[in-house]
Protein backbone atom coordinates (compact mmCIF):
# COMPACT_ATOMS: atom_id res chain seq x y z
CA UNK A 1 0.00 0.00 0.00
CA UNK A 2 1.69 3.20 -0.83
CA UNK A 3 0.62 6.61 0.14
CA UNK A 4 1.97 9.70 -1.12
CA UNK A 5 1.25 12.41 1.52
CA UNK A 6 0.74 16.46 1.61
CA UNK A 7 -0.74 16.80 -1.53
CA UNK A 8 -2.53 20.05 -2.65
CA UNK A 9 -0.07 22.61 -2.43
CA UNK A 10 2.16 21.81 -5.89
CA UNK A 11 -0.42 21.83 -8.82
CA UNK A 12 1.78 20.13 -11.18
CA UNK A 13 3.56 17.72 -8.91
CA UNK A 14 -0.03 16.82 -7.39
CA UNK A 15 -0.92 15.75 -11.28
CA UNK A 16 2.00 13.54 -11.78
CA UNK A 17 1.37 11.19 -8.93
CA UNK A 18 -2.19 11.00 -10.14
CA UNK A 19 -1.21 10.14 -13.05
CA UNK A 20 1.45 7.35 -11.71
CA UNK A 21 1.21 3.54 -13.85
CA UNK A 22 -0.34 2.08 -10.48
CA UNK A 23 -2.06 1.69 -8.16
CA UNK A 24 -1.56 4.37 -4.84
CA UNK A 25 -3.51 6.95 -2.54
CA UNK A 26 -3.64 10.85 -2.93
CA UNK A 27 -3.47 12.16 0.92
CA UNK A 28 -4.63 15.94 -0.09
CA UNK A 29 -4.14 18.87 2.65
CA UNK A 30 -7.74 20.18 2.91
CA UNK A 31 -8.30 23.82 1.53
CA UNK A 32 -4.67 23.81 0.00
CA UNK A 33 -5.21 25.61 -3.25
CA UNK A 34 -5.27 22.66 -5.54
CA UNK A 35 -6.87 20.18 -3.20
CA UNK A 36 -10.60 19.78 -5.46
CA UNK A 37 -8.68 19.93 -8.88
CA UNK A 38 -6.06 17.41 -7.55
CA UNK A 39 -8.62 15.16 -6.04
CA UNK A 40 -11.12 14.97 -9.22
CA UNK A 41 -7.50 13.94 -11.71
CA UNK A 42 -6.81 11.60 -9.38
CA UNK A 43 -10.26 10.04 -9.09
CA UNK A 44 -9.92 10.41 -13.08
CA UNK A 45 -6.79 8.17 -13.54
CA UNK A 46 -8.29 5.46 -10.95
CA UNK A 47 -6.28 6.37 -7.88
CA UNK A 48 -7.63 6.35 -4.24
CA UNK A 49 -7.73 9.92 -2.11
CA UNK A 50 -7.89 10.54 1.07
CA UNK A 51 -8.20 13.37 3.51
CA UNK A 52 -4.20 14.58 4.90
CA UNK A 53 -5.97 15.94 7.95
CA UNK A 54 -3.75 18.80 10.19
CA UNK A 55 -3.19 17.71 13.47
CA UNK A 56 -0.70 19.86 16.08
CA UNK A 57 2.54 18.43 16.38
CA UNK A 58 4.81 18.15 19.88
CA UNK A 59 7.84 20.70 18.28
CA UNK A 60 5.32 23.37 17.97
CA UNK A 61 5.06 23.58 14.15
CA UNK A 62 2.00 25.98 12.60
CA UNK A 63 -0.84 23.57 11.88
CA UNK A 64 -2.51 24.07 8.28
CA UNK A 65 -5.78 26.21 8.18
CA UNK A 66 -8.31 24.23 9.73
CA UNK A 67 -6.48 21.44 11.66
CA UNK A 68 -7.49 19.71 15.34
CA UNK A 69 -5.59 20.90 17.71
CA UNK A 70 -5.53 20.53 21.99
CA UNK A 71 -8.03 22.34 23.63
CA UNK A 72 -10.61 22.20 21.15
CA UNK A 73 -14.68 21.29 22.56
CA UNK A 74 -16.14 18.37 20.96
CA UNK A 75 -18.17 20.60 19.15
CA UNK A 76 -15.45 22.76 17.63
CA UNK A 77 -13.61 19.40 16.98
CA UNK A 78 -16.41 17.47 15.44
CA UNK A 79 -17.31 20.69 12.91
CA UNK A 80 -13.37 21.38 11.67
CA UNK A 81 -13.24 18.06 11.00
CA UNK A 82 -16.79 17.96 8.92
CA UNK A 83 -14.65 20.84 6.88
CA UNK A 84 -11.76 19.18 6.47
CA UNK A 85 -13.64 15.92 5.08
CA UNK A 86 -16.06 18.57 2.91
CA UNK A 87 -12.80 20.11 1.42
CA UNK A 88 -11.06 17.02 -0.43
CA UNK A 89 -13.98 15.47 -2.21
CA UNK A 90 -13.93 11.66 -3.53
CA UNK A 91 -11.95 10.99 -0.02
CA UNK A 92 -12.41 7.00 1.21
CA UNK A 93 -10.59 7.86 4.63
CA UNK A 94 -7.89 9.51 6.36
CA UNK A 95 -4.78 10.20 7.54
CA UNK A 96 -2.75 12.61 10.31
CA UNK A 97 -0.55 15.21 8.64
CA UNK A 98 2.17 16.10 11.41
CA UNK A 99 0.00 14.98 14.50
CA UNK A 100 2.84 13.44 16.85
CA UNK A 101 0.61 15.71 19.59
CA UNK A 102 -2.46 15.31 18.84
CA UNK A 103 -2.92 11.31 18.02
CA UNK A 104 -1.37 11.02 21.83
CA UNK A 105 -4.51 12.47 23.03
CA UNK A 106 -7.43 10.13 24.00
CA UNK A 107 -10.44 11.85 24.17
CA UNK A 108 -9.17 13.65 20.47
CA UNK A 109 -8.86 10.34 18.93
CA UNK A 110 -12.06 8.98 20.39
CA UNK A 111 -13.75 12.10 18.73
CA UNK A 112 -12.19 11.62 15.28
CA UNK A 113 -13.03 7.66 15.17
CA UNK A 114 -16.65 8.35 15.90
CA UNK A 115 -16.62 10.85 12.62
CA UNK A 116 -14.90 8.75 10.94
CA UNK A 117 -17.10 5.26 11.62
CA UNK A 118 -20.39 7.77 11.28
CA UNK A 119 -19.30 8.68 7.49
CA UNK A 120 -17.53 4.96 6.83
CA UNK A 121 -14.06 6.21 6.29
CA UNK A 122 -11.03 4.44 7.47
CA UNK A 123 -7.91 5.70 9.09
CA UNK A 124 -4.28 5.23 8.47
CA UNK A 125 -1.76 6.17 11.54
CA UNK A 126 1.01 7.61 10.16
CA UNK A 127 2.86 7.24 13.31
CA UNK A 128 4.71 10.84 13.39
CA UNK A 129 5.01 9.28 17.31
CA UNK A 130 5.68 5.98 18.73
CA UNK A 131 3.47 7.00 21.50
CA UNK A 132 0.19 7.55 19.10
CA UNK A 133 -2.84 5.75 20.52
CA UNK A 134 -4.75 6.24 17.00
CA UNK A 135 -4.95 3.18 15.93
CA UNK A 136 -5.60 1.29 19.30
CA UNK A 137 -8.78 3.52 19.23
CA UNK A 138 -9.58 3.22 15.73
CA UNK A 139 -9.58 -0.80 16.17
CA UNK A 140 -11.88 -0.21 19.21
CA UNK A 141 -14.45 2.15 17.52
CA UNK A 142 -14.47 -0.70 14.37
CA UNK A 143 -12.91 1.91 12.19
CA UNK A 144 -10.60 0.11 9.44
CA UNK A 145 -7.31 0.49 10.42
CA UNK A 146 -3.67 0.58 9.26
CA UNK A 147 -0.68 1.93 10.70
CA UNK A 148 2.94 3.54 8.63
CA UNK A 149 5.49 0.86 8.00
CA UNK A 150 8.22 3.16 6.74
CA UNK A 151 8.89 6.25 5.31
CA UNK A 152 10.36 5.95 1.86
CA UNK A 153 11.88 9.76 1.28
CA UNK A 154 12.71 10.89 4.62
CA UNK A 155 16.09 11.76 3.44
CA UNK A 156 15.21 13.29 0.05
CA UNK A 157 17.96 12.13 -1.71
CA UNK A 158 17.95 9.60 -4.81
CA UNK A 159 20.30 7.02 -3.42
CA UNK A 160 18.35 6.63 0.35
CA UNK A 161 15.40 6.62 -1.35
CA UNK A 162 16.30 3.52 -3.63
CA UNK A 163 17.73 2.10 -0.14
CA UNK A 164 14.21 2.16 1.58
CA UNK A 165 12.65 1.13 -2.00
CA UNK A 166 14.69 -2.02 -1.14
CA UNK A 167 13.26 -2.16 1.91
CA UNK A 168 9.66 -3.70 0.81
CA UNK A 169 10.53 -6.67 -0.27
CA UNK A 170 11.42 -8.40 2.70
CA UNK A 171 8.77 -6.20 4.80
CA UNK A 172 6.16 -7.74 2.53
CA UNK A 173 7.70 -11.06 2.76
CA UNK A 174 7.34 -10.61 6.79
CA UNK A 175 3.88 -9.00 6.69
CA UNK A 176 2.37 -9.65 3.89
CA UNK A 177 0.48 -6.09 4.00
CA UNK A 178 2.74 -3.19 3.93
CA UNK A 179 2.54 0.65 4.27
CA UNK A 180 4.53 2.68 2.71
CA UNK A 181 4.36 6.51 2.86
CA UNK A 182 6.46 9.23 0.69
CA UNK A 183 5.84 12.69 -0.32
CA UNK A 184 5.25 14.30 -4.00
CA UNK A 185 9.29 15.36 -4.54
CA UNK A 186 10.61 14.60 -7.91
CA UNK A 187 13.26 12.33 -6.62
CA UNK A 188 10.63 10.12 -5.29
CA UNK A 189 8.29 10.33 -8.19
CA UNK A 190 11.53 9.33 -10.40
CA UNK A 191 12.07 6.43 -8.37
CA UNK A 192 9.21 4.48 -8.17
CA UNK A 193 8.29 5.12 -11.71
CA UNK A 194 11.66 3.41 -12.55
CA UNK A 195 11.88 0.83 -9.97
CA UNK A 196 8.17 -0.16 -10.02
CA UNK A 197 7.70 -2.84 -12.55
CA UNK A 198 10.68 -4.67 -10.89
CA UNK A 199 8.62 -4.65 -8.03
CA UNK A 200 6.33 -6.39 -9.14
CA UNK A 201 8.47 -9.13 -10.69
CA UNK A 202 9.77 -9.82 -7.42
CA UNK A 203 6.14 -10.09 -5.93
CA UNK A 204 5.16 -6.77 -4.75
CA UNK A 205 1.71 -5.50 -5.34
CA UNK A 206 0.52 -2.15 -5.20
CA UNK A 207 -2.92 -2.00 -3.93
CA UNK A 208 -5.33 1.04 -2.98
CA UNK A 209 -6.98 0.61 0.98
CA UNK A 210 -10.32 0.44 -0.14
CA UNK A 211 -9.09 -3.07 -1.99
CA UNK A 212 -7.94 -4.20 1.02
CA UNK A 213 -10.48 -3.46 2.97
CA UNK A 214 -13.09 -5.16 0.48
CA UNK A 215 -10.72 -8.24 0.18
CA UNK A 216 -11.16 -8.60 4.33
CA UNK A 217 -15.08 -8.05 4.39
CA UNK A 218 -15.30 -10.49 1.58
CA UNK A 219 -13.07 -12.86 3.60
CA UNK A 220 -14.74 -12.05 6.89
CA UNK A 221 -18.28 -12.81 4.21
CA UNK A 222 -17.15 -15.94 3.25
CA UNK A 223 -16.39 -17.30 6.77
CA UNK A 224 -19.63 -16.19 8.13
CA UNK A 225 -21.41 -18.03 5.59
CA UNK A 226 -19.13 -21.95 5.91
CA UNK A 227 -20.21 -20.96 10.25
CA UNK A 228 -23.62 -21.04 9.09
CA UNK A 229 -23.78 -23.64 6.40
CA UNK A 230 -20.55 -25.90 7.67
Amino acid sequence: MLIMDDIGYNLQAGIAVAQMPFPLTLAIIPFSPHAEEIAAVARAHGKEVIVHSPMASLDGRMVDPGGLVPGMSKAEFDNALLSQLAAVPFATGLNNHMGSLLTQQPQSMIWLMQMLKQHQLYFIDSRTTSATVAGETAMAAQVPTWQRDIFLDHDRDAYSINQQIGKLLPMAERKGLVVAIGHPYPETITALTETWQLLQTQGIEFVAPSHVLTDQLLARKKSLQRAIHP
